[in-house]
């Protein structure tokens, strides 16, 4: 008997230490219905329809005329509709639903018997920000109007109040004066942080530059710092959470081209020497319904090319030999006696390549069970070459390569009990 509690109670405090490590993936909606008198309606039938896939919740007031609807999906729109026994249905649309937030919408029904043209309904009113410790909430709308060159998920960091971008530093960010290490970083509620704790922005691929997800899978991002809720938690600085797109019935694909150059960026005066830099970012966005009002699917492909030459004003160099000759023929020596190719001295190069993959499947089994699995994959590589300084001549061959390659996935069950 005493084995068999003890295996009870270690299952538990291991299911309770798996969810610590989780993150809040959806928001909820809340409000009181009345009368145009005032009067709580305690049984008033309330409906919930989420307008892109048509699926719909139901639940009731209580005694104090209250309702709560938890575990929505984050964005929207939602449409709202009160319904209660000799009195008119009213509706509120395009209500909008936060990460990890609670919207509040309260509604006034009108006695069956009166006849008024022109029905009051009491606007949306959320609860303030600071209480929970969220500092900024994006979605996708947000993320699309935001210029980010790089379209790295930490360029969207910047408007964030206790935000702090430390320049050089592989887009580490520190927020309200923690240490950048000391962020946590969520997707769909799972944790991916850094394992290995070198990259300065706490995230896989960080090293490199290069973003763990694409910001065209982004639904909503969020960030808290010092948040009250003790379902927020494991970091000390911000975290960071971040919950992909869904499918709607409507099926729709995006293509999508981002690039910059040397000629964009111009040339500054005190540039020495032309400098050669592009990068691109080709992106495929696919959405829609397996079924319609059941089944969606969601897809983002993404792939990044940059390279970044910096050159090396020989006349700069204080070394013994001054002569640029003599540095060109020991590269044919090695490349002729050695087989060994040092590349150039005269220029330095780096080279960053990764692509991106974004998979997410919804199934609205019934009204109170949501089933979520979603898919992120990425394989980034970074190729430095040392550069040269006055005393030191190095050939652009000198380097090394950073390598990054990511697979997670997350499977969600959300219902609604009782």
């Amino acid at each position: 008997m005493a084995t068999r509690i003890y295996v009870v109670v270690t299952l538990f405090l291991v299911t309770c230490s798996h969810a610590a490590f989780t993150q809040t993936t959806t928001g909820s909606i809340s409000g009181i219905i009345r009368t145009i008198t005032g009067e709580r309606l305690s049984g008033a039938v309330i409906k919930l329809m989420h307008e892109p896939t048509g699926s719909a919740v139901f639940t009731l007031t209580n005694r104090q005329g209250i309702f709560r609807i938890d575990n929505l999906s984050p964005g929207g729109p939602f449409t709202l509709e009160a319904s209660f026994l000799s009195y008119f249905k009213e509706k509120k649309t395009d209500i909008s639903v936060g990460l990890g937030e609670e919207t509040i919408t309260d509604l006034f029904l009108t006695p069956a018997e009166l006849k008024l043209q022109q029905v009051t309904v009491k606007g949306i009113r959320s609860i303030p920000v600071g209480r929970n410790g969220i500092d900024i909430i994006m979605d996708k709308e947000k993320i699309e109007q935001v210029s980010a060159v790089g379209r790295n998920l930490y360029d969207y960091l910047h408007s964030a109040r206790q935000a702090r971008i430390l320049a050089g530093n592989e887009g580490a960010v520190s927020f309200a004066g923690q240490n950048n290490r000391f962020n946590a970083f969520y997707v769909d509620g799972a944790v991916n942080n850094d394992v290995f704790g070198l990259a300065a922005s706490g995230t896989n691929g960080g090293q490199a530059g290069i973003s763990i997800l694409s910001a065209d899978a982004i639904e909503q991002l969020q960030v808290s710092v010092s948040p009250y809720d003790a379902s927020l938690g494991n970091f000390t600085g911000a975290g960071i959470n971040a919950v992909t797109r869904s499918g709607t019935n409507r099926t729709q694909a995006s293509v999508y081209h981002f690039f910059s150059n040397r000629k964009l960026m111009g040339t500054s005066e005190a540039d020495a020497a032309p400098t050669e830099y592009y990068r691109n970012i080709y992106g495929l966005r696919v959405q829609g319904a397996v079924k319609k009002n059941i089944c969606f699917y969601f897809v983002n492909m993404e792939m990044q090319r940059e390279n970044f030459t910096q050159p090396y004003l020989f006349s700069r160099y204080s070394g013994d030999t001054r002569d640029e000759n003599v540095f060109s023929i020991l590269r044919n020596s090695l490349r002729s006696n050695q087989h060994y190719d040092p590349g150039n001295f005269l220029s330095r190069s780096e080279q960053v390549n990764a692509e991106r993959i974004v998979a997410r499947y919804d199934w609205r089994i019934n009204p109170g069970n949501h089933i979520s699995l979603s898919t992120r994959y990425m394989h980034g590589e970074k190729i430095f070459s040392n550069a040269g300084d006055e005393y030191t001549i190095q050939y652009s061959h000198n380097g090394y390569l950073l390598l990054s390659t990511n697979l997670s996935a997350t499977l969600e069950w959300k219902t609604h009990m009782g």
